[in-house]
């Protein structure tokens, strides 16, 4: 084979070839975009083969072409270190009232309050009936301090009746009795008369208290106070004996003899009773 010859002449120049590739960055969607243009998308790598605008790369595949998939996932890396704590956050809106919880057990009695005030007192009580004997009234009787018209005693006791009266002595001082009669009352039956009073003289009506003492008997029982008279011993040395002249008709009060001591009543006061 014979040597080389030498080279021929420079050819003309050839036509110019297509466009490259234009990297463009992460895809946006008011960006206009011409064929070549590249994107990065969800991963993925998409170049436009043809000018669009808001065409989003992975629905519109008339606009674009995957030029590179997404990746595998990679393994997980290793936890970083923790962060700061950050800031406290604003404080939440108070959350619903729950459901009441059940009745809790009944606490132990606490101690008693102090005594209150007294209250005022009361409206005067009733008066106390009495009755009319033989010119004289009797009224408001009130046996050893009760307030009371009756009263329970112990055998032996000494006490005290009291009352109102109202009557007349038309020529001299008159006396009344007042004596213990035997519950029963017969023509044999004695009464012990202790008490005496008197008023008078004068025609017009006379008025005061009487407060006569008694010793009661030794036997228990009821025994009823009675009313006697009128005598014209102005001493009141000289008392009626027997039987009180009006019976039952002239009780003005009554007494228990009980066969031991009685046990101490409260007592009203004086201007409480009337």
């Amino acid at each position: 084979q014979g040597p080389s010859g030498p080279a021929g002449p420079i050819g003309s120049t050839g036509p110019v070839g297509p466009p490259g590739l234009v990297y463009r960055g992460a895809w946006a969607s008011d960006a206009n975009y011409a064929s070549g243009d590249v994107v990065t998308f969800n991963s993925a790598v998409f170049v436009a083969i043809a000018a669009n605008i808001s065409l989003a790369p992975d629905k519109n595949t008339a606009a674009w072409s995957l030029l590179v998939p997404p990746g595998a996932t990679g393994a997980t890396g290793p936890a970083g270190a923790t962060g700061p704590a950050g800031a406290t956050g604003p404080q939440g809106p108070t959350g619903l009232t729950g459901p009441a919880g059940p009745a809790g057990p009944t606490g132990a009695m606490g101690p008693s309050g102090p005594t209150g005030a007294a209250g005022p007192p009361g409206p005067p009580g009733p008066r106390i009936p009495g009755l009319c004997f033989n010119g004289l009234c009797v009224l408001d009787v009130n046996v050893n301090s009760t307030y009371a018209n009756q009263a329970p005693l112990a055998p032996g006791a000494t006490f005290k009746a009291e009352f109102d009266y109202s009557g007349s002595a038309s020529t001299g001082p008159v006396q009344y009795y007042v004596g213990i009669s035997p519950e029963a009352i017969s023509a044999t039956s004695s009464g012990v008369v202790e008490g005496c009073f008197q008023f008078g003289p004068g025609g017009a009506p006379q008025t005061g208290h009487a407060s006569v003492s008694f010793t009661a008997p030794s036997a228990p029982g009821i025994y009823y106070l009675y009313l006697d008279g009128p005598g014209s011993d102005a001493a009141c040395q000289q008392k009626p004996s027997g039987t009180p002249q009006g019976g039952p008709y002239s009780y003005i009060g009554a007494i228990a003899v009980l066969s031991q001591a009685p046990v101490p009543a409260v007592r009203r006061s004086a201007s409480a009773a009337r």
